[in-house]
């Protein structure tokens, strides 16, 4: 005797896609949450003179999937930084270009000099691009999303 399905096509298609929607968001607002934590940390956790803010102000995020943005940070200008804040967003549209494919999260610091700074051994990024790490695995753990 055949197997015959009596569920229409489209309604299974539907239930997956409402279901993979659902997951997007969640894992969206997880790395949400690790962009703002890793904004936040390279603001405090930085050593290196902060004289004009240019560097602290150049500091963002992006949330991208297949190439859509998702969410943006507002590189909120720092001391007299409006430079650092505009080189931030230009350099973070850049980085969006290139990177496509799947979800990911994008920590930038936009002055030309940053990776100087980081390799003089002065916190630029590492310590934001540790806490990312820190908050989605405290949340993947915590919705058992993970193995």
């Amino acid at each position: 005797m055949p197997i015959t399905c009596n569920t229409n096509g489209r309604k299974i298609r539907e239930y997956l896609d409402e279901k993979f929607a659902r997951r997007m968001e969640v894992w969206a607002n997880i790395l949400d949450r690790a962009g703002e934590e890793a904004v936040r940390v390279a603001r405090l956790n930085h050593k290196y003179l902060n004289q004009t803010g240019n560097l602290a102000s150049s500091v963002g995020y992006a949330i991208v999937h297949n190439g859509q943005v998702i969410k943006k940070s507002t590189f909120e200008v720092i001391k007299d930084g409006a430079d650092g804040s505009k080189l931030g967003r230009d350099y973070l549209e850049q980085v969006i270009a290139e990177n496509a494919q799947g979800l990911v999260l994008i920590i930038v610091a936009g002055m030309p000099y940053a990776g100087y700074v980081e390799a003089m051994g002065l916190d630029v990024l590492d310590s934001a691009k540790l806490e990312a790490g820190r908050v989605i695995e405290l949340f993947t753990k915590a919705l058992k999303l993970s193995k």
